[in-house]
């Protein structure tokens, strides 16, 4: 039997079109629902836990994370997201696409296991041994959900995936405070995230709606694989350049430095991590679907772009201005050191969550080789300026990334245009009212913040929030009224 995705190959009337917007305006509301709570229980619960936690318990965390999440990385071998950018796909693909992922989870399970004595005796910390035996798991708990995953995103059903994520948030926060206040350090980080991901499973499994067949190949497989290993590629060196300061950290600095860039990329990435996967998750199923539209494609990819960037510019900027208000109400002084990190991050995350984006654009578009050369250039280029940054610290460490990555992001946008044939003067004109409305914000902050010099600071983090909110509504009310219009009825 074979299932086809909603627009696979079939050139859209304009009424197909306006069911396929409803279709992501529901997808983005119940994602942005969900991610918005899932954005306060992370902030609430990273803060508290932060709190009884030291930044060597996050060292530990970000080093076996630098090898649990290269072979989730590498395991998936990009099936599922082959699956959801076929036009067609069959029961047999399914069932291929499920055992491979299962055996390849499994060897890499296997050797996170066996060689995790050698990464402790590495870094001289014989706790990890256990840490990464241990934290491997989620491994093997991903494998189990490609397929049933895919087949849900190939149908554009945002409401159960958002949902499931939502549930699955509240597990983790659960067990991880609960761990944390019982004095389980740094295993309630660990153990909370399987519990979150074994939940999934339980969710995600039945879904499949039969027991999967054993079998290794299918008709389509070839040119499910292949797709899928261009896609590891390009996926394994998009990981390369975003390990690279927790790597370099880690093997270079030491494990406390290691805590304060993991703890700041933690908070500083919240946004690309929460709001900018709002868009992520929707933009690739949806560029897949209309693909062979490529004005529909352009028109969709800048209007999802452009209210990516209106909901994370003004986050990125108040949280550079007021990170050392948010650090020591929220964190304490012993996190301290992660105010200036925590601001370059800022700047930086500005043109990453953009670049982010532009990677699914391209992958939905199933530009697959082109994405592939671009992070095979920044897989080099990016942890080559962090590494020559980390010579004056772990401030230079993100300041090399941060004098780097404009480069590469050029590149990449060039790249969009040209597969999509977007017009750089419509695309930069759809951001005006972005751009200026943050700005005027920003200054408006840095004022109030002067003037409150002095006051209490978590009263001075209270009003400059409230304060920056109020203008860039403002200015989009005054200014860029018929946007701000536009952007109300699509919330309706």
């Amino acid at each position: 039997m074979k299932s086809e995705s909603p627009t696979a190959g079939v050139a859209m009337t304009e009424g197909d079109k306006s069911a396929f917007r409803r279709r992501l305006v529901h997808g983005f509301a119940w994602e942005s629902s969900v991610r918005l709570v899932i954005q306060i229980v992370s902030w609430a619960s990273t803060i508290l836990v932060a709190r009884i936690l030291s930044p060597d318990d996050y060292g530990l965390v970000a080093i076996s994370g630098i090898f649990t999440g290269f072979f989730l990385t590498v395991t998936n071998l990009g099936l599922g997201a082959a699956l959801i950018n076929r036009s067609d796909i069959t029961e047999q693909d399914e069932d291929a696409v499920f055992w491979i992922n299962i055996l390849a989870a499994s060897g890499a399970y296997a050797t996170l296991y066996l060689c995790s004595g050698l990464i402790a005796d590495f870094y001289e910390i014989p706790q990890l041994q256990l840490i990464i035996k241990v934290a491997a798991l989620i491994v093997l708990f991903s494998s189990v959900k490609v397929v049933p995953y895919a087949r849900l995103m190939r149908e554009l059903n945002f409401r159960f995936t958002a949902l499931v994520m939502l549930s699955s948030q509240l597990v983790t926060t659960m067990v991880v405070l609960l761990l944390a206040y019982m004095g389980f350090g740094v295993w309630s980080l660990i153990l909370s995230v399987l519990a979150g991901q074994l939940f999934q499973v339980a969710i995600y499994l039945p879904q499949f709606g039969r027991l999967p067949k054993a079998m290794l190949f299918s008709d389509n497989i070839k040119s499910i694989l292949g797709f899928g290993l261009i896609f590891t590629g390009g996926r394994l060196l998009e990981f390369l350049p975003h390990t690279a300061p927790q790597v370099v950290a880690s093997s270079l600095l030491g494990q406390r430095p290691a805590g304060y860039v993991q703890m700041s990329i933690t908070l500083a990435s919240m946004p690309i991590t929460k709001l900018g996967q709002i868009f992520d998750k929707i933009t690739f199923p949806g560029i897949s679907a209309i693909k062979h539209d490529r004005d529909h494609a352009c028109a969709t990819f800048i209007s999802i772009h452009k209210y990516l960037l209106m909901a994370t510019i003004p986050v990125f900027s108040g949280i550079a201005l007021l990170a050392p208000e948010i650090v020591e109400v929220f964190l304490t002084k012993k996190w301290a050191s992660i105010v200036p990190l925590i601001q370059i991050l800022c700047l930086l995350n500005i043109l990453r969550v953009s670049g982010q984006h532009l990677l699914r654009v391209l992958e939905g578009a199933g530009a697959i080789s082109t994405v592939f050369k671009y992070q095979l250039v920044s897989a080099i280029v990016i942890p080559g300026g962090i590494l020559m940054g980390s010579h004056w610290g772990v401030v230079g460490l993100f300041l090399g990334w941060l004098i780097i990555y404009p480069f590469v992001y050029y590149r990449l946008m060039a790249e969009v245009c040209r597969e999509l044939c977007v017009d750089l003067g419509r695309l930069w004109g759809s951001l005006r009212s972005v751009i200026y409305s943050s700005t005027v914000m920003t200054f408006a902050v840095s004022v109030l913040k002067s003037e409150l010099y002095g006051v209490a600071p978590w009263s001075r983090l209270l009003f400059c929030a409230l304060w920056g909110g109020v203008v860039y509504f403002v200015m989009f009310a005054l200014f860029f009224r018929r946007e701000l219009k536009v952007l109300i009825a699509g919330i309706r």
